[in-house]
C-alpha cells in the first residue's frame, strides 16, 4: 500500500482526459452541423480527438492519497 503522499497510478482515465474528449467531440459536432457534410476537416478534428485522447490516456494518472 502507498504511503501518505505517495502518487498512485492508475488505468481509469482521469476527469481532465474526459473532459477533453467532450470538448474536442463538441468541436466536431459543430463543425459538422456549420458544413451539413462530412468533409476533410471533420475528419482531420476526428483524427486529432483520436491522436489526443490516446497520448493522454498513456501518461500515467497520479493521484496522491
Amino acid at each position: 500500500m502507498a504511503g501518505e503522499g505517495t502518487p498512485v497510478t492508475t488505468w481509469v482515465p482521469s476527469r481532465k482526459w474526459a473532459v477533453n474528449v467532450v470538448t474536442t467531440l463538441v468541436g466536431i459536432a459543430i463543425m459538422f452541423v456549420t458544413t451539413g457534410a462530412w468533409d476533410v476537416e471533420e475528419s482531420v478534428a476526428l483524427l486529432t480527438l483520436v491522436g489526443a485522447a490516446s497520448t493522454t490516456y498513456l501518461i500515467p494518472n497520479a493521484d496522491t492519497t
